[in-house]
């Protein structure tokens, strides 16, 4: 579809929807949070499936909790969702004014004196609730590429992708590996998302929260086709509103020839993160959703590990 249908009649509520999330970011930041954190509470209320999901995630991965205190932890991790609408409203049209003194880096050298001269940078990330904020700040400081999942609906993809393009020096839709590769033998700085369900094909399983999980091979094919380094990169937001991201040093003798050793590496780099502060990551995603053959899937509707926290 050519992108001037997207400006008829028939999207204007879109464009309606979207012109009054412009205002309400025009507000002060700290009424954003509020706003956010209480639309969040509203989408637990309502977002069945996405409570559903989380709790059995949180029961997975914290088993050494009490339900009351994983109870408190879903609840902020909505917080932190609603929360996470403003910050990609914030990310996609605030000012460069707005969110210049927003953004603490620690290690920032990763992004103007890589570790492999003439090679480029995976940034190893996994999916924190404040990404587009931060991914925008950063953007705003130095050169980074983003690779992103580009969304079915036509007119949000075009929104996306108009945002993404404006922001970023380059945006590489997920399935184009070609120019991933490409991208990195230039040089250039890349964050990717290690967390994702890749499914059985494109994964190895490896221990996630002491859990088999399917552990996408990609960032171990980057860099071995590219010779480009794997920095670990992590985000979250600070008691006072603002921002850190936190880049580890780059992984050694990466990747080896064991792929499942591999995977498991980045799993515990990943998790040790979220352990930080698990309330800012995406637990309404499904990230064990594909089991190995002999198991049965942890996200059945009437799963008796949910049951476990009602009794």
């Amino acid at each position: 579809m050519k992108t001037w249908h997207y400006y008829l009649p028939i999207y204007w509520p879109i464009w309606l929807l979207l012109g009054i999330f412009w205002l309400l970011i025009q507000l002060p930041f700290r009424w954003q949070l509020k706003l956010g954190a209480g639309l969040g509470l509203l989408m637990m209320r309502f977002a069945t499936k996405s409570r559903f999901v989380a709790t059995i995630n949180l029961q997975l991965c914290f088993p050494e909790l009490t339900p009351a205190q994983r109870e408190q932890l879903l609840k902020k991790s909505f917080q932190n969702i609603g929360i996470a609408l403003f910050e990609t409203g914030m990310g996609f049209w605030a000012s460069d004014k707005r969110l210049k003194n927003l953004i603490e880096i620690e290690n920032a050298e990763y992004f103007t004196n890589p570790p492999k001269q003439g090679r480029g940078v995976l940034l190893l990330g996994a999916h924190f609730t404040t990404l587009e904020i931060i991914g925008r700040a950063c953007a705003m400081r130095y050169d980074i590429c983003v690779m992103y999942r580009p969304h079915k609906i036509g007119i949000l993809n075009y929104i996306l992708t108009k945002a993404l393009t404006k922001h970023y020096r380059l945006a590489i839709p997920r399935n184009d590996i070609r120019g991933m590769i490409k991208a990195l033998q230039a040089g250039k700085v890349i964050w990717y998302s290690a967390d994702v369900n890749a499914g059985r094909k494109k994964s190895v399983f490896a221990p996630f929260f002491n859990i088999p999980a399917a552990t996408t091979k990609a960032p171990m094919r980057f860099a071995k086709l590219s010779n480009c380094a794997v920095v670990p990169s992590f985000h979250y937001r600070k008691e006072d509103g603002t921002y850190k991201v936190k880049m580890l040093p780059a992984l050694e003798n990466f990747p080896t020839q064991d792929e499942i050793a591999d995977a498991t590496q980045i799993n515990q780099i990943i998790e040790q993160a979220i352990r930080k502060i698990p309330e800012q990551y995406l637990w309404q995603y499904m990230r064990f959703k594909t089991r190995p053959i002999s198991e049965k899937s942890f996200y059945k509707k009437h799963s008796s590990i949910l049951d476990s926290d009602n009794k």
